[in-house]
């Protein structure tokens, strides 16, 4: 009742002398700006249960936005690696015909193939080699004369000038109506689909964590600027700058929004450590090596440190901007 009759006897003031007010305001203002000691309290508190919930919500969303950041990053060095690998590569098969020498079949493809401009070297799959890949499907004791498995050709291809695979598949076809070409073309095209969807997926997920992030710096800021609202009005009303208000706020804030940024990078980074080292560590050899080549390593590189530092600042300059904008908004509705 006491602030509003106040505002009432300032604005019948300001009507009857206008000058006279304004000049005043101004001076308050200014006064005010240039004596920051003499303010018994800051206008935003520095502590309390509101700031310390804000900043574990904000370290959540960069811890978040830090590991699918990673994900991606791990998805798409995975999908290159395979690609490159099969692109650098092309199997024939030759299925093996009661009628016919199978032994003379692969030295004829194998004559066909490496007369191939573009081809780089023509390698026949031995016993040994078909047995070790069968192993772990068939088991030990297996005779590979017994069953009726195609002979592997592995035919390897110049990434910068490759072979014409169709004209390829045509004469080897031709000359030895049993043996195929496989150019691995449908794993190529799954392997691109699969690292574009990890992609939109992983960008969508951290678009939708910034913008919980910003919303919860939204009603924060709204729940600070309720709890000091009469100070807010006050100096709004004698005439403080309204950059002056938003850059006590856009401050306070910056300051939160870098320390739970660096928290939350500096939890993703221990994360992504733990894993790199249960797949050196807790794991055999042999099936680290296997779970690398098929989901990716998650060890900390520098392009990794240098997007999860991105993100802290990323983090930091949104929660900034963000009271700015919520403070300058609400000052213009006090107009």
């Amino acid at each position: 009742m006491t602030m509003a009759r106040d505002k009432a006897n300032d604005k019948q003031a300001m009507a009857t002398h206008p000058g006279q007010h304004i000049h005043r305001a101004e001076d308050g203002a200014a006064d005010f700006a240039a004596a920051p000691s003499a303010r018994a309290t800051p206008i935003v508190p520095s502590t309390g249960l509101a700031g310390r919930a804000l900043t574990f919500v904000i370290a959540a969303m960069c811890f978040l936005a830090c590991l699918f950041f990673a994900t991606m990053i791990s998805a798409q060095r995975t999908a290159d690696r395979w690609t490159d690998r099969i692109s650098t590569e092309v199997t024939i098969q030759v299925l093996p015909d009661p009628a016919k020498d199978l032994d003379a079949q692969v030295r004829q493809v194998i004559v066909i193939a490496a007369g191939v401009d573009g081809v780089t070297n023509v390698t026949d799959t031995s016993a040994d080699d078909l047995e070790s890949l069968l192993k772990p499907w068939l088991g030990d004791g297996m005779d590979i004369n017994e069953l009726p498995i195609p002979r592997l050709i592995r035919v390897g291809i110049d990434p910068f000038n490759p072979p014409d695979l169709d004209a390829l598949a045509i004469a080897v076809g031709t000359e030895v109506p049993n043996a195929i070409l496989d150019d691995h073309r449908f794993w190529r095209d799954r392997l691109r689909t699969g690292a574009r969807s990890v992609a939109v997926i992983g960008g969508l997920l951290f678009a939708l964590v910034l913008s919980v992030m910003v919303a919860s710096v939204v009603f924060a800021t709204r729940g600070t600027m309720s709890g000091n609202r009469e100070v807010i009005e006050v100096l709004h009303f004698v005439g403080a700058p309204e950059h002056f208000i938003a850059a006590e706020f856009q401050r306070h804030f910056l300051v939160l929004g870098l320390r739970a940024g660096v928290l939350g990078g500096l939890a993703a980074i221990g994360v992504l450590t733990f894993l790199s080292t249960l797949l050196a560590r807790w794991l055999d050899v042999q099936q680290a090596t296997e779970v690398r080549i098929l989901i990716g390593d998650f060890g900390i590189d520098t392009i990794t440190l240098i997007g999860i530092a991105v993100i802290v600042g990323l983090v930091t300059a949104l929660t900034a901007l963000t009271t700015r904008a919520t403070v300058l908004r609400y000052l213009h509705a006090l107009q």
